[in-house]
């Protein structure tokens, strides 16, 4: 109720109209072992429902996003002079419904309906480590890991998908 009605619409694609958002998300942490073994993990998942007004005829339409927010890390003391840390977080995001974004051309309004995956996962190891009383070592590893698919309406699915045919020709 405190977000207000759209009044310039884009060139081109949807109109941003309503949204609501239901987000919770918890976090615990400690030692598995004293002073050698520690954790942490969080968890946070989102719904969110967009509401736009179509570019021609300002039509009501909606998409649902779910993301699953989480985070995690186990921190290992080897010894008083080195330090071990795993660490992961993650953002598997899913889009369902009219899909936000494209050019705002398509052969009929499904042209804009499906599923849209994104997001990923991020693993990091890191090993700190006194070597000597002049010299320090960080080691670090990192993989990353991002999807983004586009799976079209099932009235659609045989269309080829053109995600930018908007052109300006000069004469």
């Amino acid at each position: 109720g405190l977000v207000r009605a759209t009044k310039n619409f884009p060139q081109t694609g949807l109109a941003p109209n309503v949204f609501s958002e239901v987000e919770a998300g918890f976090d615990i942490g400690g030692p598995i072992v004293k002073n050698k073994l520690t954790f942490f993990a969080a968890f946070n998942p989102q719904q969110r429902k967009n509401s736009y007004l179509t570019q021609t005829f300002r039509q009501a339409v909606e998409g649902k996003i779910k993301t699953p927010f989480y985070s995690g890390k186990i921190t290992y003391q080897v010894n008083n002079n080195n330090v071990l840390n795993f660490s992961t977080f993650g953002d598997y995001t899913t889009q369902k419904g009219f899909l936000f974004g494209g050019s705002g051309f398509g052969a009929n309004p499904n042209s804009f309906r499906g599923t849209a995956e994104t997001g990923g996962t991020n693993y990091s190891a890191r090993l700190n480590s006194n070597i000597s009383s002049h010299f320090l070592g960080e080691f670090s590893f990192g993989i990353h890991r991002q999807r983004s698919n586009t799976i079209p309406d099932a009235t659609v699915a045989s269309t080829t998908l053109i995600s930018d045919n908007f052109a300006i020709l000069n004469p």
